[in-house]
């Protein structure tokens, strides 16, 4: 009895080690500070919507300055919320499935594809200021 509630106990908490706190992004700068790089509100959506579907998210303008973002792995699903401006965009919770979100606390899987999520539309950013787009230089 005793080993199978040390059993019990263990797996509790492996499951608990696999949430965290959700991770949003707020106000993450769109400039490129080494190139003096200020893009255009409609540059920084092409770069959210660029990089979100490099990344398997699917994107949708939901109206100028909102873009609603959702991903599908396997049965987990997350959709983001990525308000924009020319300075700036964040990314932030909308809703999920399979992921254990409860009391601001979700799977750490979702915390990666949000950080890769920003990633992408950095590197997005990044490329339009040095000229580096698939589209010739410039992101239509």
């Amino acid at each position: 009895m005793k080993h199978a509630l040390l059993i019990a106990a263990a797996l509790l908490l492996i499951a608990g080690c696999s949430s965290q706190p959700i991770y949003n992004v707020d106000d993450n700068n769109t400039s490129i500070y080494n190139n003096d790089f200020q893009p255009t509100e409609q540059q920084v959506e092409q770069a959210i919507m660029l990089g979100a579907t490099r990344y398997g998210w699917q994107p949708r303008l939901v109206e100028p300055g909102l873009i609603e973002a959702s991903i599908l792995l396997r049965d987990h699903q997350a959709t983001v919320e990525i308000p924009y401006s020319a300075n700036s965009y964040s990314i932030h919770y909308k809703s999920s499935e399979n992921l254990d979100y409860e009391d601001g606390e979700i799977h750490r899987n979702y915390n990666r594809w949000v950080m890769n999520l920003s990633s992408a539309i950095q590197q997005q950013l990044s490329a339009e200021a040095y000229g580096d787009t698939p589209q010739g230089g410039q992101i239509r």
